[in-house]
This record gives C-alpha cells, structure tokens and sequence, in this order.
C-alpha cells in the first residue's frame, strides 16, 4: 500500500462532514447463503477479522485526506486519554487536538463522532455473524465453541464501552440513563431499534460475558491477542465495579490475577521490550500487537508508535517535536523514589543522563538524546518495537496492552475499600510498596479517600492506556489543567469541578436519520470549546 510519510496540514471544511459516508451503522450482521454454505471457513475468517478488527486501518477511508487518528482501538484509547487531564498533549495542526480540545466538531454531523460509533457496531456486527455461524454450540467442535466465545466477549465490549461513552454520566449516577440501541443476531429490524437504559445495556454486558466465561472455559490462553478466560474475568470485574457491586468486582478481580505478576521495574523500563510487547512479562491478559506488513506500520505514521512512543525519530511525536506529555502536577505527584517516574522526561535531564535510559544503538540516536533533552516531562513510557528508533517498518510493529494484572489488583483493592476502608487501604498500600516504590504509605483512613488514593494510583500506572475518560465518568472527578507552572498549552487549560459533559459522547446523524425509534433531541449536546480557566492552585 502507499506509505504515507508525511503528515498533511488538511482544509477543515473538506474533511468534517460525514455527508459522502454511504454507509448505515448500526448493522444487523445478516448473515448470506454463501457464508452458511461455508460454515468453517465463515467462523474462522470472522473469529480472526475480530481480532484484526482491533487495528484496522483506515476505516473511514480518509487517511489520504488527512484523517490520519483512524487505526482501530488504540486510536480510540488515546481519544479517551485526551479528554482528561493527565496528557498534556501539543501538536498545532488538529489530529488527536479534537478530543483534547474538545469543541463541535466531535458533534453529531463530523467525522470524528462517526469513527467510535461505526468502529464499536463493525465490530458487534461481526460477533453477531460468528454467533449466527454457531446456533448449537452444545453439539458444536470446540473450536467453534470458542468461537461463540471470543464473539460474546467482542460483543460485551463494544456495548460495555458504548455504554459508558454515551450515557450522561455514569451508572452510579444515571442508571435510568439512556445509552445506545442493541443490534443481535436475532435483531430484525434496525429502523425501530430504540436506545435502552444503561441497567439494560449493562445487564446485556453481563449476559454476554457470561457466555464467554462459559465457552472459553477450556480455551487455550497462550496467545494474548485473541481474549481469553482471564481477560473475560477481568472484563467482569470491570464491568461489576462500575455498576457498584463491589463484592462480585472484588472476586473477579482476585480470579483474573490467578497466573500474571505484575511488572517488575526491569520489565517496565526495559529498552528494547518496555510496553511493546506481552512476550517477556506475566503482567498482560489480553493486547493486540502488528506485523511489519500491517497497514497501520506500512503507513509510517498513522499508528500507536508515531503517536505515542516519545523516542522515536520519525512520526507525530518525532517529526513535530512534540507529542504526549505527562502533566506535570501528576508528574510531581510520583515520588522519586518511585520507579514509574522514570517513563518520563526528567526536568532537567541532559542528554548524558538520558544515555543510562536509553539504548543508543546508531549515531542519530545522539541526535534524539539531545532533543530529549528538551522536552521534559515527555512520555517515554510506550518504546518502540525493538527499541529501534528509526525505521519505522520495525518501530511501528509494535504491541498495545489492552488489559494487565496490574489494573486488577486496583481493581479489588477499591472494591475492597467500598466494603471495609482499612482492608482497601492495606491492600493497595501492599500493592505499591511491593511492586512499586518500597517508601510508599497510604495515609488515607475513610473510604472516600483511601478510593481517592487508588484513583491517584490508577492514573499513574495506567497512564495512556486508555482509562482517563472511563475513571473520570465513574468517580464524577473534574479535571484540572489550569495551575502555576501547567504544561498544558494556552487555549487548553480547562478546569472542572465534575465530569465535564464533552465526555458524554454524540450518536451520529446518521443513525437518527435511520433508526425511527430514537429521538435526536435526546441526543448528548455537542461540546463547546471552554475558554481557559484561572490558575486553581
């Protein structure tokens, strides 16, 4: 395909508008004759489409335009980062800008509210085909079983973070809230297909991760690319905390650990596998990673690594000189004595310090040890693949954690505190001095601040893996980005004191101009751009 090595300053006006997309979503993942009469090739083909749905590139068919933040799931993680406070994100020239700098192009009629919704209901259509392939799986071949299973647990996701971008608020707060229609296997007609209620959707959640869990039971679980039995235990533990039943999140949580450790510091800081790859730690359940001759790494610069690996010498963090940030409160927030701090740009720093941090394995890596320099505060967290810098066919060939044990030990220990504060406390305060940072106390004593704590903890060590916007909803926490001394550029500098509402996503026009049973006046208000806020503290 056409490697696209340049980054391309696009006309707004020719971009935006999602009149020329042709294509209706929700599907109803018919299933045609031919498909039945190939029954095994049909399963598989879409079992592993499922799987490669999670880095489809270019799905919109617009990256010649410019639209270069179209490459599957992790697009949709860093989306979900930027709209919260922990990434201090500068690129002058639009791109991931929209969802940092939230304003009404992520309205209804835009390109940019249809790429979570077309990319969520492909991806449901699919398991729904798999799941009309095997109506009998009680006489089904176990490779078909597990089919079924890895189905319900794709499904389970698009509707579980469908859920919880479009209700307003969370389920805690709105239970009766509206959210998005369901499209099944069994669903006969899309056109009066209505939004339903976020207890519904989150039950429909459960059924299908249900299903999972029982399909999947003896499914092998070598391969951490395909979901499993843990990642389906961990997708219920999320799912059972954020609908508060916190005894059920404590459980799963404790059942999806059985097996993984978290990483160790070597792991973590590692040059040549740090975050690139499940291949050399216990801590991932469940990622997605990309060969050489996937389109997202053949594009050179429309892919996790360009837009989030901060060492690279190519791509939107190399070629820009810019890139993704940490904020700098919570930059200060980690003690140094906290190996975490590490993954980001030392204020400071010199490039000879930086040689003890980074491989330097060509003379042009002198060159972005200086520019590194530079830019404190920048993440060097996500390496490329290899620790290679500069050839982007082996840089971009990387793998995205989707779900680590790490997360799960948060898990339990805020489902644990909800019910008993002191045992909550304990088991986070042994979590981090274990793993983490040997001087580390809680001095939390109450529920509400010992959760407080875990959330502080959850935004250190899941930083950019996609949980800012999902955290914020659940907890209602307002952002901060407007301090002395923020690293945040002017015009982003936005502060609240709650969920702010440019987190409730847009249903697109388009399904309001073809499904008849949902109202377009219930749809979440597009956002409007807030002026900069004076400094909070």
């Amino acid at each position: 395909m056409k490697k696209i090595l340049f980054i391309t300053v696009f006309i707004a006006g020719a971009l935006l508008f999602d009149s020329c997309i042709k294509e209706t979503e929700p599907q109803g993942g018919t299933v045609t004759t031919e498909q039945i009469a190939e029954v095994p090739t049909a399963v598989l083909s879409y079992t592993l489409g499922m799987d490669g749905w999670m880095n489809k590139f270019d799905m919109l068919g617009r990256v010649d335009g410019g639209y270069h933040v179209d490459f599957g799931y992790p697009s949709l993680i860093i989306q979900r980062e930027l709209m919260g406070q922990d990434i201090a994100h500068v690129w002058a020239y639009g791109q991931f800008t929209r969802w940092y700098g939230p304003s009404y192009v992520l309205g209804p009629d835009y390109i940019y509210c249809q790429q979570p919704w077309r990319w969520y209901y492909r991806l449901a259509s699919q398991a729904n085909t798999v799941m009309s392939l095997v109506p009998e799986p009680e006489t089904a071949s176990k490779d078909y079983v597990w089919a079924l299973g890895k189905a319900h647990f794709y499904r389970a996701l698009a509707y579980f973070d469908l859920g919880r971008l479009y209700l307003s608020g969370s389920y805690a707060s709105n239970p009766q809230g509206i959210t998005v229609p369901i499209v099944t296997n069994e669903t006969t007609d899309v056109a009066n297909n209505p939004r339903v209620s976020a207890g519904e959707l989150f039950a429909f959640v459960l059924s299908d991760l249900q299903n999972a869990e029982k399909y999947l039971a003896d499914a092998p679980t070598a391969d951490k690319n395909t979901p499993t039995l843990p990642a389906v235990w961990g997708m219920m533990a999320r799912l059972y905390l954020e609908t508060s039943e916190w005894a059920n999140a404590e459980t799963y949580a404790k059942k999806a650990q059985a097996g993984f450790t978290p990483l160790s510091q070597a792991q973590w800081l590692d040059h040549t596998n740090g975050f690139n790859t499940p291949a050399n730690n216990s801590s991932w359940i469940w990622c997605t990673s990309v060969a050489t001759d996937n389109d997202v790494v053949q594009s050179g610069i429309i892919n996790w690594t360009s837009h989030m690996s901060g060492e690279i010498n190519y791509g939107y963090n190399g070629i820009t000189g810019n890139g993704m940030f940490i904020d700098r409160h919570l930059y200060d927030l980690i003690p140094d004595t906290d190996f975490r701090k590490k993954s980001y740009v030392r204020p400071g720093a010199t490039s000879g310090e930086l040689e003890t941090d980074l491989p330097l394995t060509a003379p042009s890596d002198v060159t972005s040890k200086t520019w590194l320099a530079t830019k404190p505060y920048l993440s060097i967290k996500f390496r490329p693949s290899q620790g290679n810098y500069n050839d982007y066919e082996i840089a971009s060939a990387s793998s995205v954690p989707f779900m680590r044990v790490e997360e799960m030990f948060l898990i339990e220990a805020e489902a644990v505190a909800r019910q008993n504060a002191t045992r909550g406390k304990d088991l986070l305060e042994n979590f981090v001095k274990t793993y983490r940072d040997p001087s580390y106390v809680c001095t939390a004593t109450t529920a509400d601040f010992v959760v407080n704590e875990i959330w502080l903890q959850r935004r250190i060590e899941l930083w950019g893996e996609g949980f800012a916007t999902f955290d914020i909803k659940r907890l209602n926490k307002g952002i901060t980005r407007s301090y002395t001394g923020t690293n945040h550029p002017t015009g982003y500098r936005f502060n609240t004191t709650k969920q702010p509402e440019w987190m409730n996503y847009c249903i697109v026009r388009t399904e309001f101009n073809n499904n008849f049973a949902i109202d377009p006046d219930e749809n979440n208000p597009a956002p409007t751009t807030p002026p900069d806020s004076p400094p909070a503290f």
